[in-house]
């Protein structure tokens, strides 16, 4: 009895305490007594994966061997760190030959000296290996601020999502912020994402606001022009983020760039005062997301090892699936103050897209508004990777820059470019979702095929559009080049006859000033709504002064006009007859209307829809008696 007791005891015990210690971080030293399937692997399976994790290791081992210290924080150290490798033994050997001057250098040794020799090589050469990985490392901490300045520039909350290249930094920012189809590009090529992109998101009831990064690696490599400019938004967007969400990659495993990243923020996190004494600060928040970690019961497992970054427990997630976003956002959500729904309610924003071929000047106009290094600007076509959303405030008016990649001819975007394809997709998609686009012209180039077409996108879409012809400080000019390029600029792009041109200079800032008053002129008439007696009195006067020309023996007899919409503005026009569908109006007549209607009420810098209607005289008659029969009697 008391054997059957002290066994129902101990069972007890076992599936009661061996469960939390095996989620803690000692889980590591029970894994030899836990079963094998409660991580999901047999043995035998296990025995594969350390005979290709051993492989892996040596053609690693074989990589840092043949690397310059300047690569060394793109490999895996800890390959050849961790043991003695014969990879390691073949390069100490080789150079006792080249020292030696000899075929084989063992050949007068016993097996003891020679062992004993080989260790001597090879504890020297891993030294002089590990001086200069710590020396390139010391120097490329150097190009780093040594503190991140903490500025605060919203009143929501703001959570940085940063960390190396491809590990799902954006994937994770889509998670977060809802955005899927229209979130962060998302792709298997590093180096998607270069500009910060802002999103927002809330988790139970709480409001904040989400930065996506680009990878931050804290070395500079020959030929890529971006790492300094891409380290550059990373520590712009931490000193504005109130929660710092670290993510690595759990199928990777730890990586030496995540061992130097966190080593620099240690160091270099930002700052802010504690809630009880002001007068002392506290580093800001940091959680480490372990993401690529699709299965809760190996994603503990695979979280582990990065226990050794130092900043506590670490969390496995999936941007993909969302485990285990919730657990990171409860911890989140008690850094960050309560803001309420009615507060977080956009106001009538004015959404800005800046759209214009590759290496047009975009990026340098939207830093040239804002008055900050906001994007990435370099003489690189195609700098900008995913459309960049920016709000800037003024007068009590909010805008929302869109800042988009630059399009080019479908036939030059190559079916194998993925990356480029969803880049012109989101930039066209920009146009679909703004008020105002501001069209870039390259008045260095003139003006392409692919203008006229971008012109013809922003007419298709009903969106009110300014002409900005940028590097205009790099034309030599004269009393009539400016009459002349207007000229011009009317004849070629004919479809935007209506749209106000400026000539400016993003980089000395000629003329940018005037830019939003001009966008708040084309957003009124954008917007605005003309009485149903003036447009028909209009309709009366332009009808009179011109009738429509007779076609096939028929005129056309327009009866009345009324304003169906705005955004754009949108007139029907009833009429006595239609030919398949279409009035009997010949286009040029039709732009003569435009241009009366235009000439009257003004409408400058928004296109104005046309839609023509049959109805016949004697309806419309009989209508108009009903209406006035419904008044009289009211």
């Amino acid at each position: 009895m008391h054997s059957h007791v002290l066994h129902l005891a101990v069972l007890t015990l076992w599936f009661a305490i061996v469960p939390a210690l095996r989620s803690s971080e000692h889980s590591s030293f029970l894994a030899p007594l836990w079963p094998s399937r409660r991580y999901g692997t047999s043995r035998r399976h296990r025995s594969r994966l350390h005979v290709a994790a051993a492989e892996r290791a040596e053609h690693e081992a074989t990589e840092i061997a043949e690397a310059e210290p300047s690569d060394l924080m793109e490999t895996d150290l800890g390959a050849v760190y961790g043991r003695k490798s014969q990879v390691l033994r073949d390069i100490v050997t080789e150079q006792l030959r080249e020292e030696l001057g000899e075929a084989d250098p063992f050949d007068n040794m016993t097996k003891e000296q020679r062992e004993a020799l080989i260790e001597v090589q090879m504890d020297a050469y891993l030294e002089k290996r590990s001086k200069e990985f710590e020396s390139t490392r010391q120097q490329r901490l150097r190009t780093m601020p040594a503190t991140i300045p903490r500025e605060r520039q919203t009143s929501l909350p703001l959570v940085a999502i940063i960390g190396r290249p491809n590990v799902g930094k954006s994937t994770v920012f889509n998670r977060l912020t809802g955005r899927y189809k229209g979130g962060a590009i998302v792709d298997d090529e590093p180096g998607i994402t270069r500009d910060r992109s802002y999103g927002r998101g809330s988790w139970n009831g709480y409001n904040f606001r989400v930065v996506d990064t680009g990878g931050l690696l804290l070395d500079d490599l020959e030929g890529d022009p971006f790492r300094s400019l891409i380290r550059d938004q990373c520590v712009q967007a931490m000193s504005e983020a109130d929660v710092i969400l670290l993510v690595t990659d759990g199928q990777a495993g730890l990586h030496p760039q995540d061992v130097a990243l966190a080593e620099y923020l240690r160091k270099a996190l930002p700052r802010r005062p504690t809630p009880a004494r002001s007068n002392e600060t506290k580093p800001i928040p940091l959680y480490v997301c372990v993401n690529k970690c699709e299965s809760p019961t190996k994603g503990i497992t695979q979280a582990q090892e990065f226990w050794s970054l130092g900043f506590g427990e670490p969390h496995p997630v999936s941007g993909i699936q969302g485990t285990g976003v919730g657990d990171v956002l409860d911890k989140v959500v008690t850094h960050i103050p309560w803001v309420p729904d009615v507060e977080v309610e956009d106001d009538e924003e004015v959404n800005i897209a800046i759209i214009g071929r590759p290496n047009v000047g975009k990026s340098s106009l939207l830093n040239r508004l804002l008055g900050e290094q906001r994007v990435i600007v370099s003489d690189v076509p195609g700098t900008t990777r995913d459309a960049i959303d920016v709000e800037l405030e003024r007068q009590g008016r909010v805008y929302r820059l869109v800042d988009t990649a630059g399009i080019r001819r479908r036939s030059r975007v190559l079916a194998g470019q993925d990356s480029e394809f969803y880049m012109v997709n989101r930039a066209e998609r920009a146009i679909e979702r703004s008020d105002v686009c501001l069209l870039l012209i390259d008045v260095v180039q003139g003006i392409a095929d692919q203008d006229l077409k971008l012109a013809e996108k922003i007419v298709e879409a009903g969106k009110a559009c300014l002409v900005l012809c940028n590097k205009w400080d790099a034309v030599d000019k004269d009393d009539k080049t400016y009459d002349k390029a207007v000229d011009y600029i009317r004849t070629v792009l004919y479809p935007l006859r209506w749209s106000a041109i400026e000539f400016i200079s993003a980089k000395t800032g000629q003329r940018v000033a005037r830019i939003l008053d001009m966008v708040d002129e084309a957003v009124e008439q954008h917007r605005r709504r003309i009485p149903t007696s003036l447009l028909n009195e209009v309709l009366r006067e332009t009808v009179g002064i011109n009738p429509p020309p007779v076609v096939g023996g028929r005129q056309a007899k327009l009866y009345y006009i009324h304003q169906a919409s705005t955004r754009p503005p949108t007139f029907i026009v009833f009429c006595n007859q239609l030919s398949s569908g279409q009035a009997l109006l010949s286009d040029s007549y039709k732009r003569y209307l435009d241009r009366k209607f235009r000439e009257a009420l003004g409408f400058k810098g928004t296109p104005i829809r046309w839609i023509f209607r049959e109805k016949r005289l004697r309806q419309m008659v009989q209508q108009g008696r009903k209406r006035r029969r419904a008044v009289v009697r009211r």
